[in-house]
């Protein structure tokens, strides 16, 4: 499962999910903005953007961008 931390209206995030569903891919979706806990783990991170997407290992894969990237490259 993956899992995608964003925020409402946000059109990368809305895309990361869409890529996801047309996979068949489940996912987790925390709204950052409900949950400020996530907010502050980001910060002391150094992540500053979201949508912030994490793999079935729960390692970070980056953005949509780079979760577009990994679907083009193979099976994951």
């Amino acid at each position: 499962m993956y899992t995608i931390l964003g925020r409402p209206n946000c059109k990368w995030c809305d895309r990361a999910k869409e890529l996801l569903d047309s996979r068949g891919e489940e996912y987790k979706y925390i709204d950052v903005t409900s949950e400020v806990w996530v907010v502050s783990l980001m910060m002391r991170s150094g992540f500053t953007t979201v949508p912030l997407i994490f793999n079935k290992g729960s390692k970070p894969i980056g953005g949509y961008s780079e979760l577009e990237v990994l679907f083009k490259e193979g099976p994951v």
